[in-house]
């Protein structure tokens, strides 16, 4: 499963969720539970980033 965050692409597997950065690259590894816990890590990691929409 695909879904489109304003900075990120998140990434379900099914067994994990993750993300890709705006050029599709992995961003972070598909190891959480769910799509909160990749919401909070990229906003950990990516405090200064542009919308991509």
């Amino acid at each position: 499963m695909l879904v489109i965050h304003p900075v990120a692409f998140l990434v379900g597997t099914g067994t994990g969720w993750g993300a890709l950065d705006r050029k599709g690259l992995p961003l972070i590894d598909p190891v959480h539970r769910d799509r909160a816990e990749v919401l909070t890590e990229i906003d950990r990691l990516l405090t200064d980033a542009n919308p991509v929409l």
